[in-house]
């Protein structure tokens, strides 16, 4: 998780190894569920991009 360094995508991240849903998540945030969404997938796709995903 280190590479992650923008804490909202960690905070996203973490909620959601932990069950949050991304409904949940969103409000937790104060963003939307596509905000969401956009940055876990985002996420996800540079940690698969440095072979950690």
């Amino acid at each position: 998780m280190a590479e992650i360094t923008d804490p909202r995508v960690r905070k996203a991240m973490f909620m959601t190894a932990e069950g949050y849903t991304q409904p949940d998540i969103a409000r937790v945030l104060g963003v939307s569920t596509k905000a969401v969404e956009r940055m876990l997938a985002r996420a996800r796709e540079g940690l698969q991009r440095k072979g950690l995903g």
